[in-house]
């Protein structure tokens, strides 16, 4: 009986990558930059979408996505459905370069990554220009780009040491 319960409460460990993505948007949006350096602070949570997503792939469905897309825009201020869009659109081509590219290896997660992330300020700044109807580009722009790239490797490499250890891929059934 106490196995079975043990059994039953390990089944939390297949929502972790949701709930590091959510506890990493909720980090993310309390931390303000320095003084003097704007907005150059690299934007940690898309590091989070885009590592598991290339992992993981579908098991993180659209429902998860809706709600961390849904939760960004309330803690961000930013018009609501504008990041469940630019998520929603991240995921489908995060599945579409895992399965076409055979991302298997951390070299190429890391090069998909970059690629990624590149669209996501693209399609993010395209969004909001269209939105407000203003040009919105400066060096802070490029810098907090860089920045989001060359942290993504250190992160990547602590995600999946949580991978390895909690042996989360067990938990989901291939289908």
């Amino acid at each position: 009986m106490n196995v079975i319960n043990l059994l039953e409460k390990k089944s939390f460990i297949k929502y972790l990558p949701f709930f590091l993505i959510v506890l990493s948007i909720s980090i993310s949006s309390t931390i303000f930059p320095p003084r003097g350096y704007a907005m150059t602070i690299p934007f940690i949570p898309i590091i989070c979408i885009i590592f598991w997503s290339l992992l993981i792939g579908k098991n993180l469905n659209i429902f998860q996505y809706f709600l961390i897309g849904i939760y960004t825009d309330l803690l961000l201020g930013t018009p609501l459905g504008s990041y469940l869009l630019i998520f929603s659109i991240l995921r489908y081509l995060s599945i579409k370069v895992k399965a076409r590219f055979q991302i298997d290896n951390f070299f190429k997660n890391i090069i998909a990554a970059f690629i990624l992330i590149i669209i996501f300020f693209i399609l993010s700044n395209l969004f909001f220009m269209i939105y407000y109807g203003k040009l919105i580009f400066s060096k802070y722009l490029i810098l907090n780009i860089l920045a989001t790239i060359f942290l993504y490797p250190a992160l990547a490499v602590v995600f999946l040491w949580i991978y390895k250890i909690t042996s989360i891929e067990k938990y989901y059934v291939e289908a």
